[in-house]
C-alpha cells in the first residue's frame, strides 16, 4: 500500500498534523497575557491525558456553486494513541485509522478488514496534538495583533474568545528553507514559498478557552488563497479554476479531558 495516496492515511496525517487576548479571569482583572500563560499550562501534556474531538471542514471557491464539507471524530490518548473516524473519499461510510506508537492501522469502512502499516517517519504522530500549540500563533509579541471577540458559550462551558492573523505556514516553509542542508530540499521548499506568496495565502485562528479551566474548547482556522487551477474537493473532485479565490475552514471542537480511553490495536485477518 502506498502511504502517501490512501485517502484515510492522507486525512489521517493531516488530522494529526489540524490565537489582544483582552480577556477576564474569574477576578475580571486577567491580562491578556496572563491569560494565555494560564491557557498555555492548562492545555499541556502534563495537564491533560486524553480528549474527544470533531472536526468539521468545509471547502468553497468564489462563484462555483460546489462546495465540500466533512465531519470527522476522534480519541486521542497520549503519549501515543489515536482514533479517528472520517467519511471515505467513496462515499460508502466511515474510514477508521488507528495509531498505537509507529503503527498505523486503516480500514475504509466497518465491514472492510484491517491493514497495517509503518507510520510516515515525518509525520508529526499524536504527540503535535498537544492543545497548547494551538496558541503558538497568540504569544510572544504576537499577543499584541490579538483581538477580543464576544464571550461565547461552548457545549455549555462559557469561554474567552480570541482571534488573530497570523503566518504560521508560510513562516514555517521558510524556516525549514533556511534550515535545509541539501539543495534537493531547498529548491522544494522554494518553490512551496513562491507558490504560497503567489496565491496570496491568509490564515486567521479563532480560539475559545474555559473562563474557569482555561482549556481549549474549540478552535477555528480560516486560509483563503488564490487557486492556480490545479486545488480539488470533493468527491467526485472539482477542479478550482486558475485565479479563483477559495477559502478552507477547520473547526475542531475538544471535550472529555481526562476520560477513560481504551485504543488497542485491532485485530489483522491475513489474506487468504
Amino acid at each position: 500500500m502506498s502511504v502517501d495516496r490512501h485517502p484515510s492515511v492522507v486525512v489521517a496525517v493531516l488530522l494529526l498534523i489540524v490565537l489582544t487576548l483582552a480577556g477576564c479571569g474569574d477576578s475580571g482583572e486577567t491580562t491578556i497575557r496572563q491569560a494565555l500563560e494560564k491557557a498555555q499550562a492548562a492545555n499541556s501534556t502534563d495537564e491533560i491525558t486524553s480528549f474527544h474531538f470533531t472536526l468539521e471542514l468545509i471547502q468553497a471557491a468564489e462563484g462555483m456553486e460546489e462546495t465540500s464539507s466533512s465531519v470527522s471524530e476522534g480519541y486521542l490518548l497520549f503519549p501515543d494513541r489515536s482514533r479517528i473516524f472520517t467519511p471515505n473519499s467513496f462515499g460508502t461510510g466511515l474510514s477508521e485509522v488507528i495509531t498505537i506508537g509507529s503503527m498505523m492501522y486503516i480500514r475504509d469502512n466497518e465491514e472492510s478488514q484491517w491493514s497495517a502499516t509503518e507510520f510516515p517517519e515525518n509525520a508529526p504522530g499524536p504527540v503535535a496534538w498537544e492543545l497548547s500549540r494551538y496558541l503558538d500563533v497568540f504569544v510572544g509579541d504576537a499577543v499584541e495583533d490579538v483581538i477580543e471577540l464576544p464571550s461565547e458559550s461552548i457545549d455549555g462551558v462559557e469561554c474567552l474568545r480570541y482571534r488573530i492573523d497570523h503566518t504560521s505556514i508560510l513562516d514555517d516553509l521558510m524556516k525549514q528553507m533556511e534550515e535545509a542542508s541539501d539543495l534537493e530540499t531547498r529548491e522544494r521548499l522554494e518553490r512551496s514559498v513562491r507558490g504560497l506568496q503567489m496565491a496570496a495565502l491568509t490564515e486567521t485562528r479563532e480560539i475559545w478557552v474555559g473562563k474557569s479551566d482555561y482549556l481549549i474548547r474549540q478552535v477555528r482556522e480560516v486560509q483563503v488563497r488564490t487557486s492556480d487551477g490545479t486545488f480539488e474537493f470533493g468527491y467526485p473532485n472539482v477542479v478550482i479554476p486558475e485565479g479563483a479565490e477559495f477559502t478552507v475552514a477547520g473547526t475542531f471542537t475538544f471535550s472529555g479531558f481526562n476520560e477513560p480511553v481504551e485504543i488497542e490495536a485491532p485485530i489483522i485477518t491475513p489474506a487468504p
